[in-house]
Formats: C-alpha cells, sequence, structure tokens
C-alpha cells in the first residue's frame, strides 16, 4: 500500500500472525518494503510522477517481528508497527463485498 500526502509518501507491507509459522515471510516483508521505496524514489526523481521526494517504508505486523530481523529492519531503515490488529473480519465474501469502497475510477498516480 502507499500513502500519499503533499510532502511525503509511505510506502507499507502488511504480514499477519501466519507469518509467525514461516519466519522467511518476515524477512521477505522487510525487503519488500525496501523494494516499494527503491520504486518510488525512482519515480519521484524521474519527474513523470507527482511523488513526494520524502519516502518512508513501513512493515505492519499483525504480532511481533522476530529478535533475528531488528537488526536487519534498522540497516534497511523500515519503521515497524507491531500488534496492529485488523478491526474487522469478513465472515462470508459477500461481507467483504459490502465493505470494500469503489475505487476503479482512480488512479493513484496522477492528480
Amino acid at each position: 500500500m502507499v500513502f500519499k500526502s503533499a510532502d511525503a509518501c509511505i510506502a507499507v507491507e502488511v504480514k499477519s500472525a501466519i507469518s509467525d509459522s514461516f519466519p522467511s515471510d518476515y524477512e521477505r516483508g522487510l525487503f519488500q518494503t525496501v523494494k516499494y521505496g527503491a520504486l518510488l524514489a525512482a519515480m519521484a526523481r524521474s519527474g513523470d510522477y507527482d511523488i513526494p521526494s520524502q519516502i518512508k517504508i513501513i512493515l505492519v505486523l499483525e504480532s511481533r517481528l522476530p529478535e533475528e530481523f531488528r537488526v536487519l529492519a534498522k540497516e534497511l531503515g523500515v519503521t515497524i508497527l507491531e500488534n496492529v490488529k485488523p478491526t474487522y473480519t469478513a465472515e462470508e465474501p459477500e461481507d467483504v463485498a459490502k465493505q470494500t469502497p469503489d475505487v476503479s475510477d482512480q488512479r493513484p498516480w496522477q492528480s
């Protein structure tokens, strides 16, 4: 996900607690945020996109980042938000459709 304001872009990767069973998911999530940040930085430098030069990268976790990845996160400049719990869980696929806004006409990179 990417959030954009007039002066910053924030690239976000989200990992659910399912990743606790697959610790390498956390490592991939860290590198995914770096990839998002590099892409946004390149787009900002190109001048062809309305991308602010201030770019932040965040990994949002439903549980906690394992200790073995904390140094790597710091070295990569990834901000970690831990223990973030969803506020809505769909019981049926129809529930998701009711809760999902129609964004088909929105183009995230054009003002």
